[in-house]
């Protein structure tokens, strides 16, 4: 004999014989059923709750009730549900009584209630905010939930389409344009909350109205000498207030060049401070031991000058041993990474921390910044374990 089958429904097996030949292949045309309930109407069951976690069950109808019945839950909470095996999650605390009907209509028909207390313990009070940033047509959702770390996240749009799982997806918004984005968290003990926010695509706010960078440099020639290269964005007339690092102030109203000379050779921390016409403010300091490791020796003196040093700037290694330089700085279009190996991977930061553009192995390690607006950026750099950062400014 061969073929044979068994399967199991509703808590009652089923038996198929096959064929008891194997040269004839002879079917045998029995089917038997095993397990109590052989009316052909029957609704006798029993609950199962299985632990998913401290706020969601699954709960099971377990018995010899006919496949015809319809199995209906209540779940205590005002919670309603249908099917042999569903899932609920309680929003708080507490004993829920839940409650099983069975019923079948079929051949003179019968009806099943049962019941089982579940108890429900270590929910959390959970919520969940949405805010963003953008630059220009980008944004970037971010979620701030409270409750039981970690979270598992679910973003989508008002109808439902799935967008990710991260706490800070990306979408895209072109200016004028309109859409609502919802959010559903669950922390570590089940609490659920949820939040939906709609959007206006709006220019890029994110990157203040004035921004200062400071680029220090030494003379090659001359031991003691250095050069400060100064950037800025903001409306005219602007101050500029300078902290030589040697407790010397020196505001200049509407003038960036300064000289100053140290009385003694040294490290020092040279700032500098913006104020535009509006009121926005911005600040930027250089150290010049990190001048003084591109060659140099100790400063003396410094002076700031109106034309880009033909220089890279650069920085010591973040992870690893990578050293790493960038040119042109400031950079228009394109932007170079010097370094001693091919680049892996980079992203484009604002002085805000938003990633504005990543690349993969970008040919000979040139990006195109064509597109980024006029400011100061980072770009994290990866080559193999190592891992660095440099600093630029794009103008247009």
């Amino acid at each position: 004999m061969g073929g044979g089958i068994g399967v199991s429904v509703n808590g009652q097996g089923y038996l198929g014989l096959g064929y008891y030949s194997d040269i004839s292949y002879t079917l045998i045309s029995k089917f038997w059923r095993f397990g109590p309930g052989i009316d052909s109407t029957s609704c006798n069951a029993s609950v199962y709750s299985g632990y998913i976690n401290n706020a969601t069950r699954n709960f099971e109808a377990i018995g010899n009730f006919s496949a015809s019945a319809i199995v209906s839950w209540n779940f205590g909470d005002g919670g309603t549900g249908n099917g042999t095996s569903v899932f609920h999650t309680y929003d708080s605390a507490g004993v829920y009584t839940v409650g099983l009907t069975v019923s079948d209509t079929a051949n003179g028909g019968c009806s099943f209630n049962t019941s089982v207390a579940d108890t429900i313990g270590g929910i959390s009070t959970c919520s969940v905010s949405i805010s963003s940033t953008n630059f220009d047509s980008t944004y970037t959702l971010w979620a701030s939930p409270t409750g039981v770390a970690p979270y598992t996240y679910n973003w989508t749009t008002a109808g439902g389409y799935f967008i990710s799982n991260s706490p800070d997806p990306l979408v895209n918004l072109p200016y004028g344009d309109t859409a609502t984005y919802c959010l559903t968290i669950m922390d570590s003990t089940g609490c659920q909350a949820s939040a939906c926010q709609l959007f206006v695509g709006a220019p890029d706010t994110s990157a203040p109205t004035c921004q200062t960078y400071l680029y220090i440099y030494p003379d090659p020639n001359v031991p003691g000498l250095y050069y400060g290269y100064i950037y800025h964005t903001g409306a005219t007339p602007i101050t500029y207030v300078w902290s030589f690092g040697d407790g010397t102030l020196d505001s200049i109203p509407g003038d960036s060049i300064v000289n100053h000379t140290y009385n003694n050779f040294g490290f020092y921390d040279i700032c500098l401070t913006i104020t535009d016409a509006a009121n926005c403010t911005s600040s930027y300091c250089d150290s010049v031991f990190y001048a003084y490791k591109t060659g140099g020796g100790p400063m003396n003196r410094f002076q700031v000058v109106t034309t880009p040093p033909s220089v890279t700037s650069g920085i010591a290694n973040v992870k690893g041993q990578l050293l790493l330089s960038a040119y042109p700085n400031p950079a228009n279009d394109k932007l170079t990474i010097v370094a001693n190996q091919a680049i892996d991977y980079l992203a484009v930061y604002t002085t805000l921390g938003q990633m504005v553009k990543e690349q993969a192995a970008p040919q000979n390690n040139t990006i195109d910044i064509d597109q980024l607006a006029s400011g100061i950026y980072y770009v994290d750099v990866h080559i193999g374990a190592s891992s660095g950062r440099v600093k630029f400014v794009k103008v247009n």
